[in-house]
């Protein structure tokens, strides 16, 4: 019971500025192709399952998960960055996800507050 508190507690909905793009394929030019934002107003994570995701773009505020294993076990070495309220409004930033690259990518989540 306690566990299930935890998870519904951090389910939380985002605001529509606060989202993740995940690469889709490369420009003629070289330069990524980003999907459609994926949102976080519902508050619950959603599952991937791709095998090539290096890198994701970030945007606004919270901590963003990015999880090798299914939904349900998304806190089991996932890769996690934070972006703090009091630093990022709207802002996008590129990070590099190190697990997700090696063990492919089952669930993208964002904890906001």
């Amino acid at each position: 019971v306690l566990r299930r508190n935890l998870v519904e507690a951090s389910e939380q909905a985002c605001p529509p500025h606060t989202h993740i793009f995940l690469p889709i394929g490369m420009s003629a030019g070289g330069k990524v192709i980003w999907s459609p934002p994926f949102h976080f107003t519902s508050g619950q994570p959603q599952p991937i399952g791709r095998f090539d995701v290096k890198k994701a773009k970030i945007c606004g505020p919270g901590k963003f998960i990015f999880s090798p294993t299914s939904c349900a076990n998304r806190m089991y070495s996932p890769d996690i960055f934070v972006q703090k309220r009091s630093e990022v409004t709207t802002e996008c930033k590129i990070v590099n996800m190190n697990k997700a690259a090696v063990a492919g990518l089952g669930c993208i989540f964002i904890e906001c507050d």
